[in-house]
C-alpha cells in the first residue's frame, strides 16, 4: 500500500512494514515508492501481507469505534451542543 503523509490515510501504515508513506504532493516521490514495489514484488507482498495482518487484529469495528469515540471526547467542546447544539447521550446500557 502506498499512502500519502496527510489525512488520515498515515495511521493505516506503518512505513516500510505495511506500507509505504509519501508525500503525495512529491509526484516523483509518489512514482519512486510504486517503482520500487514493482521491482522488488516480495518485498511487496510481505508488506501487503503484514499490512492485512496488522489491520485484522487492530483495526476491528469495535477498536475503530472506540478511536473514533476518543477523538471525538477530545474535541473542545465535545458531548456539550456546543458546536452543533445536539447533545451527546451516554451508551445505552442495555444495547
Amino acid at each position: 500500500m502506498v499512502v500519502g503523509t496527510s489525512g488520515g490515510s498515515p495511521q493505516s501504515v506503518r512505513h516500510g512494514r505495511t506500507g509505504l508513506l509519501i508525500d503525495a504532493r512529491q509526484p516523483a516521490a509518489v512514482a519512486g515508492a510504486l517503482l520500487d514495489l514493482l521491482d522488488h514484488p516480495d518485498q511487496a507482498r510481505a508488506m501487503g501481507a503484514a499490512g492485512r495482518r496488522w489491520m485484522l487484529d487492530a483495526w476491528t469495528w469495535d477498536q475503530s469505534g472506540e478511536r473514533l469515540a476518543e477523538a471525538l471526547r477530545s474535541e473542545p467542546g465535545a458531548g456539550s451542543g456546543e458546536r452543533t447544539g445536539v447533545r451527546a447521550r451516554p451508551p445505552d446500557p442495555a444495547r
